[in-house]
């Protein structure tokens, strides 16, 4: 868990929300099923009592400002 409270995990998640991602996209970027990741937004959300989209992107723009995003990995996105 980091200082602002989000796992990497969730930073990652949380930026490609605030893009307007769906589910799919986001698994098939990060990882998992559609399922997990519909489970993991909810559970974000939650945690962050964000309950637009607007707040979605408000959220990553306020993350952006204070915790640099992780490198690029090279590769294709299964071998993450």
């Amino acid at each position: 868990m980091l200082a602002n409270g989000l796992t990497t995990r969730e930073r990652k998640l949380l930026r490609r929300m605030a893009l307007g991602q769906s589910d799919h996209a986001i698994a098939m970027d990060i990882g998992g099923t559609d399922a997990q990741i519909a489970t993991q937004r909810l559970r974000l959300l939650r945690k962050l009592n964000i309950r637009s989209q607007a707040e979605i992107i408000a959220a990553a723009t306020n993350l952006a400002r204070w915790v640099p995003a992780p490198a690029p990995q090279a590769g294709p996105f299964w071998l993450r």
